[in-house]
């Protein structure tokens, strides 16, 4: 029996599972659904604790949210169903536009927290990037901005600049704090329309 959630989401989510299967057990642990609220929150709660271990480290976190269905709304009570399609309807809230909208508050109010958790700790070399995966779908070129937010260490900030696409977050970061010299990439987006990639190209 495999043990630890990582080696199980390994085993589980590529092509070793076809291959072990048969001879291993993937445990009977229940794994919340990507639009479960239980699946942020707790998300959360392990960015905000202290994590085991000596030195520096290097954690990674993609949370769906605020992705629909609406399974929060902007206080943080939640809304759980076993259809992922349904979530507070926009009548839920009149204090909000909508539910998407009271979801985006509540989580945003978590990253907060979290951020002020994980800089309680911070000896001052903290690196935090926060980072949308995409934006709005968008018709114009200068549409084309995601969520980027850093927090580097002193005199780091100097080298990011408005236009910083996505591919070049964390060229930025390796570059102005280890130095590698691995060079920045052109910052383009592609938007695909109709069978067609349409290339945008964005200077500051």
């Amino acid at each position: 029996m495999f043990s630890g959630h990582f080696v199980r989401e390994l085993v589980r989510t590529t092509a070793l599972r076809p291959i072990l299967g048969n001879h291993f057990g993937l445990g009977d642990s229940h794994y919340y659904d990507w639009w479960h609220p239980n699946r942020t929150l707790q998300m959360f709660d392990f960015l905000a604790n202290p994590i085991e271990g000596d030195g520096p480290q290097f954690v990674f976190a993609h949370f769906l949210k605020p992705h629909l269905p609406a399974t929060f709304d902007r206080l943080g009570n939640t809304f759980v169903s076993p259809n992922s399609h349904d979530g507070f309807g926009d009548d839920h809230d009149p204090s909000v536009p909508s539910a998407f909208v009271g979801q985006v508050m509540f989580i945003n109010s978590k990253i907060i927290e979290t951020v002020d958790a994980i800089l309680s700790r911070d000896r001052g070399d903290a690196v935090i990037v926060i980072s949308g995966d995409h934006g709005i779908r968008f018709r114009h070129a200068d549409d084309h901005a995601i969520l980027a937010a850093f927090r580097l260490p002193s005199g780091a900030n100097d080298a990011l600049y408005p236009a910083i696409s996505s591919v070049n977050h964390f060229r930025v970061v390796l570059n102005t704090i280890f130095e590698p010299d691995i060079g920045l990439l052109e910052d383009r987006t592609y938007k695909y329309i109709d069978e067609r990639v349409t290339e945008f190209f964005f200077e500051e």
